[in-house]
């Protein structure tokens, strides 16, 4: 697998290589935009306030959601013996999950406000959180269910749950966004995101540690878990920081 990866690497940085960019008939543009100019356009893209508040927001919610997934991933192979494969498995129906989100969206949900869509997806995530307290207490094991079957995907399912919301909130920005700094207004997106799942992460090993999870006693899990859930609901309270979406200006005009 190792090997079949680095060689898909080699052949497409190879294809890099030899392809010359004048070659692909990309616009150019009159003048080289400058540091300052993109930091002078992003600063007055941030002085709205719907732009301001939805990334405010969305860094936010990630954030106060302290991040178990690596003591969920201990728990499931130590403590249950899952074949490492299996959880590799979940994260494949997971991927597909992904794929299959983004085609129902853009046939069936493309006509939701945003605010909605992303507020309901932070629902779903704290019921799947909660279930995920049932699983650790053994309530699906004792109605029959396996483990297998709840981690392929239950789990797959959480785990990408948290990028789920990003496709509505990305197409809000988009419209949001003033003309010449898209670019530099979706880095900055990016970068707070990855900064709130960072704080995330750290949130997690503290509430780990402070419900007493330890390699040998789990008893604690389950406490952890619903903390996470009351947590991810909270920023259900602040949806109101997200603004409505933005018309296109060419209908407005047709009509």
């Amino acid at each position: 697998m190792f090997l079949f990866f680095s060689l898909a690497v080699a052949v497409q940085l190879f294809i890099i290589i030899t392809v010359r960019e004048s070659s692909l008939n990309l616009p150019k543009s009159s003048s080289r935009v400058g540091i300052r100019k993109q930091l002078s356009e992003l600063s007055v893209a941030l002085q709205k306030p719907e732009i301001a508040y939805s990334i405010t927001w969305l860094a936010a919610s990630n954030a106060i959601i302290p991040s178990l997934t690596g003591t969920m991933f201990f728990y499931q192979t130590q403590y249950l013996n899952i074949n490492s494969s299996v959880l590799g498995i979940s994260k494949v129906f997971g991927q597909a999950a992904m794929l299959l989100w983004s085609v129902i969206y853009n046939r069936f949900l493309k006509s939701v406000p945003s605010k909605k869509l992303i507020a309901a997806i932070q629902g779903v995530m704290a019921a799947f959180m909660l279930s995920d307290v049932l699983f650790v207490k053994g309530v699906y094991r004792s109605m029959g269910v396996p483990d297998l079957l709840y981690v392929i995907v239950f789990s797959g399912l959480l785990e990408v749950l948290f990028f789920f919301k990003m496709l509505p909130f990305n197409i809000l920005i988009a419209q949001l966004c003033p003309s010449g700094c898209e670019g530099s207004l979706m880095a900055l997106v990016a970068s707070a995101t990855a900064l709130s799942f960072i704080v995330s992460g750290y949130l997690g090993v503290a509430l780990s540690s402070f419900v007493g999870v330890t390699g040998s006693d789990f008893s604690g899990f389950p406490c952890a878990l619903l903390i996470q859930a009351v947590c991810t609901l909270l920023p259900i309270y602040w949806s109101s920081c997200i603004p409505g979406d933005k018309k296109p200006e060419s209908r407005s005009k047709n009509e």
